[in-house]
């Protein structure tokens, strides 16, 4: 590198600071820095001597510094290939997370597919998200240990929405276990809180055919989907 348009005394500098650091990057760093203050010294000269200056310093500096003689961090490329998960795939996660919580496997895709047809990509205009339709609301999200973007991995998806479907099952205060079934279900759907005042209004022994007409008209269907996928009737 040509120094020579440098200062006696600012080229001892620079020199000396590259010889102690012998690196390749403390170098160009160097390099940048010997042009930086050729250059801002051509302010204190006139416009044509500044640019004459300036020019012959870069025209024999045989050592340019350029941003490609610095290395580049490499890119690592994402070695992690997306799943594609089938509908028969989504079915034994779904039996795998049943069993594990004590539910019917049956019962569990049957409301799967009630809620999202089993598409892990599904998303209501509500916001309810995947094969479940999990709600990422604060409590849900701690409740299953997730945060809102895990709601979209399918089988977090599902074991959420079966550890919520099982904690929802066990607050029903109701014996009767065609009853509680159905409770459970419209719960899922329609809000546990307003299913737990539901039950709080009604008379002590109500039927099912009772309770079931005092769901909304969205709840009355979901429930009826699940019967259907369910390859039960439902008992009203």
């Amino acid at each position: 590198m040509n120094l020579d348009l440098l200062r006696p005394k600012e080229k001892r500098r620079l020199w000396n600071f590259g010889e102690a650091k012998d690196s390749k990057l403390k170098r160009i760093l160097v390099e940048n820095l010997a042009i930086a203050l050729v250059y801002s010294s051509c302010f204190f000269m006139s416009y044509n001597t500044s640019q004459k200056v300036f020019l012959h310093f870069l025209k024999n500096n045989s050592n340019k510094p350029s941003v490609e003689h610095i290395q580049k961090p490499i890119k690592k490329k994402n070695l992690e290939e997306k799943i594609t998960y089938t509908k028969k795939d989504l079915e034994q996660l779904i039996t795998k997370y049943s069993i594990a919580h004590g539910l019917d496997p049956a019962l569990m895709i049957a409301l799967a597919y009630a809620e999202s047809n089993l598409n892990p990509n599904a998303e209501s205009r509500k916001g309810a998200i995947g094969v479940m339709q999990v709600y990422p609301t604060k409590d849900n999200l701690e409740f299953c240990g997730l945060t809102k973007s895990e709601l979209y991995n399918p089988e977090k998806n599902i074991e959420c929405g079966i550890k919520l479907y099982k904690h929802i099952y066990e607050k029903i205060p109701v014996q009767d276990e065609e009853m509680r079934l159905i409770l459970g279900l419209a719960a899922y759907n329609w809000g546990l809180g307003r299913v737990l005042k539901l039950i709080k209004r009604l008379p002590k022994y109500s039927s099912i055919k009772h309770i079931y007409k005092k769901f909304p008209g969205e709840t009355r269907h979901y429930i009826k989907r699940v019967y259907e996928n369910y390859s039960k009737p439902l008992p009203i």
